[in-house]
């Protein structure tokens, strides 16, 4: 189980009515891996649990987009509630901006941590022959399991058999959502024709003359 929750604490707004914040915290994501998490909670400092917090006029559904600030890449959803939590996020920092209305928004930063990558995979290949098809197995180790595996021919069990050559992409995942992904190629060995010939001696003769093989 992972319990690195990394909290940033950004936009607050004060009314006559109370006060209420945007309150920003992360989960890590392994390295080349997806399964980190943002969590956006639209809260009430002194009373966190009440919902809506106290003095907050608007009501969701509300935009959000996700920047990525060294890559530029944009993504949006919508927040059906006061909070919500953004899944499959890869390591990184991000801007987060939520649209209460038209005019109006806030945003803020946040940073999705790496955590290492122990996850590896040891593949057992049988190239294609040809009198027989090819095979390709996977070893997991490290990480943390059980482990799940996906395959570009849709197949999700750890070895494949009766293979034709070609590409075969898999991505290997483990209990916490670690990743890796790799793909090997299945290319035909050379099949040498073979035939064996007998030969005879053979005379004959006829009306027409004489032949020898």
């Amino acid at each position: 189980m992972r319990i690195f929750i990394i909290s940033y604490l950004f936009l607050s707004s004060y009314s006559l009515l109370g006060s209420w914040q945007v309150q920003l915290t992360s989960l890590p994501a392994c390295k080349a891996s997806n399964n980190g998490a943002i969590f956006i909670s639209i809260l009430d400092p002194i009373s966190p649990y009440d919902i809506p917090p106290v003095g907050f006029d608007y009501l969701p559904p509300f935009e959000v987009s996700i920047e990525n600030i060294v890559t530029g890449e944009m993504s949006y959803t919508i927040m059906l509630f006061y909070r919500m939590t953004i899944h499959n996020m890869r390591s990184g920092k991000y801007k987060i901006t939520i649209y209460f209305d038209k005019t109006c928004f806030v945003e803020g930063e946040v940073v999705v941590d790496e955590l290492v990558n122990t996850l590896q995979v040891e593949e057992d290949i049988q190239d294609f022959t040809c009198n027989k098809k090819a095979s390709i197995g996977l070893i997991p180790s490290g990480g943390q399991g059980p482990y799940a595996v996906t395959w570009n021919n849709n197949s999700n069990q750890m070895k494949i058999n009766n293979l034709d050559p070609g590409e075969y992409c898999y991505t290997l995942t483990d209990d916490i959502g670690c990743e890796n992904i790799s793909c090997v190629d299945i290319n035909p060995k050379s099949c040498e024709a073979r035939h064996n010939y007998s030969v005879k001696n053979y005379e004959s003769s006829s009306d027409r003359g004489i032949f020898q093989i």
